[in-house]
């Protein structure tokens, strides 16, 4: 239960509202309601330490939003007589309570009867009701003709949800994700209508009553499905599933402040370490630990430029994604498996471990995850475009013992931070390539397309036959690139890298032309990784696959 609601009752003119410690409620269950809205650049009136005594007393009614306002009087008409507002029952100026009750989410609304979903408001000012014309809003019925033998009937209304809802201005906020998806019930208040939203049910006011449209809505589906009779692994599978899906969404909303990355999805990583069964030290800032070694290969979202904002989250891991504030995929879909591709785990995770601040599931000070994994040295450099120089449209290098790959030719990279301080951890510095991932595909014959040149010769480099090198035998490579901290076999995460197999057609350019730059590249890292030597002083050696133990931080 929250530490403090707001109790609403019927007043003279305008509700009468004031602070109540829940402990001091008597009674059973406590009936109360929540609140989801932007605070926008307007601060709206805020629970201080030294206000909590006037608000036990009363809140005064002209210093609520209207929002706030339009919330209380909505509250009220259902019946409920307790309501939980962030700003009003979170004391904001205090860190050690603001710590406490963001730990607390998922309590506070998966224990709530309803939530208030202010979507249409991208701040206070803006409040719940709008004037509209609820003609507009009417859905039509109609009947068949009475001579047919199946006497349907068709229902035409206009579905809103997808612009009020899914692309409202509340959507762009990380928190309300999490408190979406953790209330049992969500009333949302858009623009032109109030929808409904349960695990069992979605509809709206332009609906008649009980028409379902589910599944055309994603979290309803998220909401039920663990909840399901589904055979143990597909159970599991499906939550895994969602929790991507959930990540994805998180991820491309808008937090104020960047060190609030880790703690706004808590509430989440407390469910979902719940309905997978796993113990709290299974959730490792933002990654499962029987998973890890497919979720480490995260990767930024492509034309995403990074800005000053886009910085590391202070003590988080580098191999976290809740470490930038940045936009990033993890791809269930290579769980999943195809009869056309083989896909290998080329990393081994050998201990992984994070030290949270203050309970398993909100920031840590610090995280490793040690792996044993193929691992060689190259180094990056910037280049002119070759075929538009005049652009200033600039590529990278890397240089692997004076051979040279180019971007987009022969890989794609997603350097973390592209910010100038982010991309000098990189350039013409010695780094390190991971093998992660590697996937094989069904063979194709290119043999008779027109060859591709390469001025670069790669008899020079040995064949072998080794464990490692079998290892490694794939035409997808997913690789993390590393840079050293200065400590022996500690290494930070700096940029994805993806040499793919990518199908590619075109009248002057066939297949098998866009496919051998890549297969090139692809046995150049296959040979480098298996015959080069990283110095004895940076990681020691190899085991006996020609594994290297790397330690993430």
């Amino acid at each position: 239960m929250p530490t403090r609601l707001l109790e609403l009752a019927l007043g003279e003119g305008h509700p009468k509202v004031k602070l109540v410690h829940t402990a001091q409620i008597k009674g059973g269950n406590i009936t109360y309601a929540t609140l989801s809205h932007c605070w926008g650049n307007v601060l709206p009136a805020r629970l201080l330490k030294s206000l909590v005594e006037e608000y036990s007393l009363g809140i005064p009614w002209a210093s609520l939003s209207p929002t706030f306002q339009d919330t209380i009087i909505a509250v009220l008409k259902l019946n409920i007589k307790y309501l939980w507002i962030d700003a009003l029952c979170i004391m904001q100026d205090d860190t050690n309570d603001w710590t406490y009750e963001a730990t607390q989410m998922v309590g506070i609304y998966s224990n709530s009867y309803l939530n208030i979903s202010a979507d249409a408001s991208r701040d206070g000012t803006e409040g719940l009701f709008r004037q509209r014309n609820p003609n507009a809003l009417r859905c039509f019925i109609v009947p068949r003709e009475k001579n047919v033998v199946d006497r349907y009937s068709f229902v035409l209304y206009t579905d809103r949800w997808w612009f009020s809802v899914e692309h409202s201005p509340l959507a762009d906020r990380a928190w309300a994700v999490q408190e979406r998806y953790l209330a049992p019930r969500v009333l949302h208040f858009a623009d032109e209508e109030v929808h409904w939203e349960c695990r069992e049910l979605f509809t709206a006011e332009c609906l008649p009553v009980a028409f379902n449209t589910v599944p055309t809505t994603e979290f309803i589906v998220r909401k039920s499905l663990p909840h399901t009779d589904l055979p143990a692994p597909q159970r599991t599978e499906a939550i895994y599933r969602i929790w991507y899906q959930l990540v994805s969404t998180y991820v491309s909303a808008s937090l104020t402040f960047a060190s609030d990355r880790p703690i706004a999805i808590a509430g989440l990583a407390c469910t979902f370490c719940r309905l997978l069964e796993l113990p709290d030290s299974a959730y490792l800032c933002g990654m499962w630990r029987p998973r890890l070694e497919h979720d480490l290969m995260w990767r930024k979202k492509e034309f995403q430029a990074s800005s000053p904002q886009n910085i590391r989250v202070a003590g988080l891991p580098s191999w976290s994604w809740l470490s930038l504030c940045v936009d990033i995929r993890i791809w269930p879909n290579w769980l999943i498996g195809d009869l056309n591709v083989s896909r290998f785990i080329t990393a081994e995770v050998v201990e992984a471990s994070t030290a949270p601040c203050h309970d398993a599931f909100g920031p840590v000070s610090s995280g490793k995850v040690v792996l044993r994994a193929p691992l060689c040295q190259v180094t990056i450099r910037k280049e002119d475009h070759p075929f538009y120089p005049h652009r200033k449209d600039e590529i990278l290098v890397i240089n692997v013992n004076g051979l040279l790959l180019r971007e987009k030719e022969h890989f794609t990279i997603r350097p973390d931070d592209t910010t100038d301080a982010g991309m000098r951890q990189i350039l013409n510095t010695p780094i390190y390539l991971m093998l992660g991932r590697a996937s094989k595909r069904k063979v194709t014959d290119y043999s008779s397309e027109e060859a591709v040149a390469h001025p670069e010769d790669l008899s020079c480099i040995p064949k072998t036959t080794s464990a490692k090198l079998s290892l490694l035998d794939g035409q997808d490579y997913e690789i993390l690139i590393l840079k050293e901290t200065g400590q022996f076999g500690q290494f930070q995460r700096v940029s994805y890298l993806n040499l793919e197999s990518v199908a590619y057609t075109s009248s002057h350019i066939s297949t098998g032309q866009v496919m051998q730059p890549r297969g090139y590249a692809r046995d150049l890292l296959y040979k480098h990784f298996a015959h080069s030597k990283i110095p004895d002083s940076i990681c020691g050696r190899p085991d006996h696959a020609g594994l290297y133990t790397v330690t993430l931080v």
